[in-house]
């Protein structure tokens, strides 16, 4: 039962209401190409482990820790990738 505002619908499962964060961490992500976008620089842009956490746990992204080497050191990377619910949660998006 929908108890919002009385004479509006509800909106359609299928459409996904973002907030502004959200759309943000998308739309970078979608752009960083295949490999994705590193944690830190997320982090960097301001954006919390917080809302991360929360999208990766509703589908909208995926992380992944992969070793890297830098210099003469191996280092972990979070990488952050868009998934096919985060592409059609900022396609349905206004």
């Amino acid at each position: 039962m929908y108890n919002g505002t009385p004479g509006k619908k509800p909106p359609a499962p299928s459409v996904r209401l973002l907030s502004i964060a959200q759309r943000r961490v998308l739309e970078m992500v979608a752009g960083a190409g295949p490999s994705g976008a590193t944690y830190a620089i997320l982090e960097v842009h301001g954006l919390s482990a917080e809302i991360l956490a929360s999208m990766a746990q509703d589908g909208l992204i995926t992380a992944t820790t992969e070793m890297v080497q830098a210099g003469n050191r191996m280092i972990a990377v979070r990488r952050i990738r868009i998934t096919a619910a985060g592409r059609r949660a900022i396609a349905g998006s206004p």
